[in-house]
């Protein structure tokens, strides 16, 4: 219903809300319609921690970081989507990795975590993955624009196309972590546990394709 209320029943969307407002009214209800629908993924909203982002902590750093939006995979009850930096990214996709350690590094590179960047009203979907050599990927899967007026409502059809694009990578996520499960024999061949590591200066291993 807040999905309908705001493409048909108040099609004007404001250009002057705070940013959490703007999520709460323009974003969420996209996500809950998501949730409620497929099952798969628990949203969360504003300040929500991250708790793969303790994967960082140190003396000088709580390790505490705070997310607009999370999506933590019911699956495996791990993070896999959130809107914040690429840095909480990596811990998430980390945090997922050091679960499987023994699974050859060719498979981990399937292995994929997803976030969305919010400017003004263009909405942005990447992914990110492990490389061969522990380098990080980071992707743009899709990226369109929320309408702003009744003349503009076409622009939902990009908007769901989105979120259909989010659903297909999250369904074929379930069925790779499914896989390794099953998986039990590396033949001598590299593992996670040969690339895997902590980054100290995450910039520095970041690799952005567009």
């Amino acid at each position: 219903m807040d999905f309908y209320n705001m493409v048909d029943i108040f099609p004007n969307l404001s250009r002057k809300v705070g940013e959490r407002k703007y999520i709460i009214q323009n974003i969420s209800s996209l996500f809950k319609f998501y949730e409620v629908t497929f099952g798969n993924v628990s949203f969360d909203w504003i300040e929500s921690h991250s708790p793969a982002s303790k994967l960082a902590k140190s003396p000088t750093n709580s390790g505490i970081v705070k997310v607009d939006i999370s999506g933590v995979r019911l699956f495996d009850d791990k993070e896999i989507f959130h809107a914040e930096s690429l840095h909480t990214d990596i811990l998430n996709l980390i945090a997922i990795l050091l679960d499987h350690l023994r699974v050859l590094v060719e498979d981990a590179t399937k292995v994929k975590v997803f976030s969305l960047q919010v400017i003004e009203y263009r909405m942005t979907l990447y992914s990110l993955n492990m490389l061969n050599d522990g380098t990080f990927l980071t992707s743009e899967l899709y990226s369109t624009l929320l309408p702003f007026s009744l003349d503009a409502i076409s622009k939902y059809k990009g908007i769901l196309y989105l979120m259909a694009v989010l659903h297909e990578e999250i369904t074929k996520q379930i069925s790779i972590m499914k896989d390794f499960d099953l998986a039990v024999h590396h033949n001598g061949k590299s593992i996670v546990r040969d690339v895997l590591k902590i980054p100290k200066g995450l910039k520095e291993l970041l690799i952005i394709k567009k």
